[in-house]
């Protein structure tokens, strides 16, 4: 038996925009560049959730040399139950399971998770990779069933430069004015 194309077409579409609509975890920005010294923040974001969740966790891995985490804050997160890090370990470059729950709200569509502070340590470039959580945190839904979202991996790319020139010599001359006056008062 042969199946009319129209079918096929429609059988197609629809699992074409099921994959284009599935589940994800990844970090916006997705691209920045920072002056080193300088701090920044990146926000953990749950997209295109179809089904109303109760929450799941998320590591992050970063290279040290280029960042350090300052924290991570759940402020504007969709979440309003239990939020919590694990652990934050900048001598290996891992944020250990961000990890969040709700009670009340069963956030879904696109939504915000975690805001995450870091500061640009060394020069170079550092990309932030994204994984299940090690606690085993799986995604659920409300009704509990597990949601295995995908974890964008390399989400998110930090390129951190020196202070410019211009700006250490601005620095130097206006303590050498300083100096100066202070040499002339006294």
């Amino acid at each position: 038996m042969r199946i009319p194309a129209w079918i096929a077409a429609a059988t197609a579409a629809v699992f074409w925009n099921s994959a284009a609509l599935s589940a994800t975890i990844t970090t916006d920005p997705q691209d920045s560049s920072v002056l080193q010294g300088e701090s920044f923040i990146v926000e953990l974001v749950g997209q295109d959730f179809t089904d109303a969740t109760v929450g799941g966790g998320a590591d992050l891995v970063f290279d040290p040399s280029v960042l350090q985490a300052v924290g991570v804050t759940f402020g504007n997160s969709a979440f309003d139950f239990a939020k919590t890090v694990q652990n934050i370990d900048n001598a290996s470059g891992k944020i250990d399971s961000i990890l969040v729950s709700s009670f009340l709200t069963d956030p879904s569509g696109n939504f915000n998770i975690a805001t995450i502070e870091f500061m640009a340590v060394g020069i170079g470039s550092s990309i932030l990779d994204l994984g299940p959580s090690t606690f085993s945190a799986p995604w659920l839904t409300a009704t509990g069933v597990n949601i295995d979202p995908t974890f964008v991996e390399g989400s998110a790319t930090v390129s951190a430069v020196p202070l410019p020139a211009a700006i250490w010599m601005m620095t130097i001359g206006l303590g050498l004015l300083g100096a100066a006056q202070k040499r002339k008062r006294g």
